[in-house]
């Protein structure tokens, strides 16, 4: 078991190794959009602004995602791009209440925390070709994988068992479902513990032939008094 003492250098650990691994969740079914999701710091290289954007992912279609304050345009301004693998295309389009042009294509880099973007910006006047640099900023990203790595970790099922507890449900009605051992913990006056152990079983469905179904290292008394004899 580990020490309480060790506990932090543990959660840290996990922490950097998720961050480390991706910024993405790990779904089974990936949306490649998941990458570009999130706040990123643009750097124009033509004209040196430096402003953050903010991209979401457009939940209507299966290949957009919507770049807000694109261009300095302000927060509430969008404009629209269509992904294809790490590829970007701004397919011309009218913003800032249809008064200024936009369009443009871009890549994301393997490391998927930089984004290089060349795009046009016709206001009827003039034509601006701006080249620039997105990079992700990082402590967002790892602001989502703690949210997502603790509840991962809510997920899982840990149970403490030891003999005493396990005595309790020597009398169960076995075979048994969770609902079933619940009953007859909650009807026996079972202790907490036992109550919680039950709780964390996550197929409420399955029949239970015995204890050693929940307790994989539950000792085999019978085997043991064999050898005895023997």
């Amino acid at each position: 078991m580990f020490t309480n003492k060790y506990k932090p250098a543990i959660l840290i650990f996990f922490v950097l190794t998720l961050f480390l691994t991706s910024c993405v969740d790990d779904n089974e079914e990936e949306d490649i959009r998941e990458y570009f999701a999130g706040t990123w710091k643009c750097k124009e290289i033509n004209t040196g602004f430096a402003y953050k954007v903010i991209i979401k992912i457009d939940s209507t279609t299966q290949t957009y995602i919507n770049l807000y304050n694109f261009h300095q345009f302000g927060s509430n301004e969008k404009v629209s791009a269509i992904v294809s693998n790490l590829a970007i295309d701004i397919p011309s389009q009218l913003a800032c209440n249809n008064t200024i042009n936009v369009r443009g294509s871009g890549l994301m880099q393997n490391n998927k925390t930089t984004i290089n973007l060349d795009y046009y910006v016709d206001d009827g006047n003039t034509l601006d070709t701006i080249t620039a640099v997105y990079t992700k900023i990082y402590y967002i990203c790892i602001f989502k994988k703690i949210i997502y790595f603790c509840k991962l970790f809510k997920k899982k099922s840990f149970m403490y068992w030891t003999l005493e507890l396990a005595s309790k449900l020597e009398d169960a009605p076995w075979p048994a479902t969770k609902e079933e051992l619940l009953d007859y913990a909650y009807r026996t006056g079972a202790p907490a513990e036992l109550i919680q152990n039950l709780l964390e079983i996550e197929d409420e469905e399955k029949e239970f032939d015995g204890i050693d179904d929940l307790w994989p290292d539950y000792p085999d008394f019978k085997e043991f008094f064999d050898e005895e004899d023997q």
